[in-house]
């Protein structure tokens, strides 16, 4: 299990409390900045402040004072999503469901061409620990022509199709 950074994009998809991650520089907030553009709803960019949510006992994310509904994307600046996209753009807090990890994969072909078949099409799927919450998730590679608004919105349908199931991604990974 790998430690939960507090470095993010935290946002509300299809009824999922989604953590954006990765290595700064990616594109973290244009991602989740084309996903609000398509229906998301940011709780906060950059660095979600976490607690118990008293009322279902999981972890709860939302955005420090004075920083509701920015984000910061490079070239543009600060932008108000509430301005832009309208209050429905944005919640004030939601639980942590799932956890999304973008990778640069400068060498994919080298890491592809050292998989076996089954680990080629099985998924990348993850935990995250905060604390005492475990929290399942996937990790996606980024390299050129990937769609990762589509895969990001495909990876969260399927984990709520899953939950709804009644299948832990957690165990799965095991």
């Amino acid at each position: 299990m790998t430690p939960l950074p507090l470095h993010g994009v935290l946002f509300e998809f299809n009824g999922v409390g989604t953590y954006l991650i990765g290595a700064s520089g990616l594109g973290k907030s244009e991602v989740a900045l084309q996903l609000i553009h398509q229906g998301a709803r940011l709780v906060c960019d950059d660095a979600p402040e976490f607690k118990k949510n008293t009322k279902n006992k999981k972890l709860s994310g939302h955005c420090p004072e004075g920083f509701f509904g920015l984000m910061h994307i490079h070239d543009l600046g600060v932008i108000n999503i509430l301005e832009l996209f309208g209050s429905s753009s944005f919640k004030p807090e939601y639980t942590v469901d799932f956890i999304i990890e973008l990778i640069a994969d400068e060498d994919r072909l080298k890491i592809i061409s050292q998989q076996t078949p089954q680990q080629l099409l099985t998924p990348n799927y993850q935990t995250w620990q905060y604390r005492d919450w475990t929290i399942p998730g996937i990790q996606i590679h980024l390299y050129p022509n990937r769609n990762v608004p589509l895969l990001i919105k495909t990876a969260i349908m399927q984990f709520s199709t899953k939950a709804k199931m009644g299948v832990n991604t957690s165990e799965e990974i095991k």
